[in-house]
């Protein structure tokens, strides 16, 4: 009974010892917070002119995610990204709306996977929508969905065994080929930028580290 306790004991000491921030098998619920600065450009698709009109913009984005690590060092999961457009009132009073909701595939790999520390470089693809509501008195909602690609680098600061910090920095780009309030006269418009934010991440256990524990490995 003695040699059962002490054998479990140094099993689980083991296990300890050697656990990573990162292993096959585990689940992570990541939830972003930052902001995203952007040069856009807009092209008049009727127009045989290949010039497009410049500006920026700015926007606060929410981006909860689910990621599944499915090997050593691969993860893939998916992502729902929220983003609320900032915007001031012009000469006349008026105000903009614009917001951005996206689904996207996410394709990680880690390269440092210590006790407390997970950071891990991928890209983000997937479906991106538009809205922008001019606030101009004419009732017209201008729209289109699109593409979003996201090319980034994070890191996972853990702070317990199960919850970390996040740091994220990211440079996503959108394509909308058709945007406007119909589809006879639309605007080809693009974001392109970078993104920094923050949040919580909550390391959820699997089938592989469970079995890996067991193992001593």
């Amino acid at each position: 009974m003695k040699k059962i306790f002490f054998t479990l004991t140094a099993i689980s000491l083991i296990s300890f010892l050697n656990a990573q921030s990162f292993e096959k098998g585990n689940r992570n619920v990541d939830v972003n917070l930052g902001l995203g600065i952007f040069n856009t450009s807009v092209k008049d698709n009727q127009s045989t002119a290949d010039t497009a009109s410049k500006g920026k913009a700015g926007a606060v984005v929410l981006a909860p995610s689910m990621e599944w690590a499915v090997g050593k060092r691969i993860s893939i999961g998916g992502a729902l990204v929220y983003s609320s457009y900032l915007s001031q009132k012009d000469s006349l009073g008026q105000k903009p709306k614009a917001k951005g909701l996206d689904g996207v595939f996410i394709f990680n790999f880690h390269f440092i996977k210590s006790k407390r520390v997970d950071m891990f470089t991928g890209i983000k693809l997937g479906l991106a929508g538009f809205r922008l509501n001019p606030d101009d008195g004419t009732g017209n909602i201008y729209g289109s969905m699109g593409s979003a690609f996201d090319f980034h680098i994070a890191g996972r600061f853990y702070v317990s065994d199960k919850i970390g910090i996040i740091a994220n920095l990211g440079f996503p780009s959108y394509t909308f080929k058709k945007f406007g309030d119909n589809l006879t006269d639309t605007f080809t418009l693009k974001f392109k930028g970078f993104y920094i934010g923050t949040g919580v991440a909550i390391k959820l256990g699997g089938k592989q580290s469970a079995s890996s524990t067991a193992g001593g490995k």
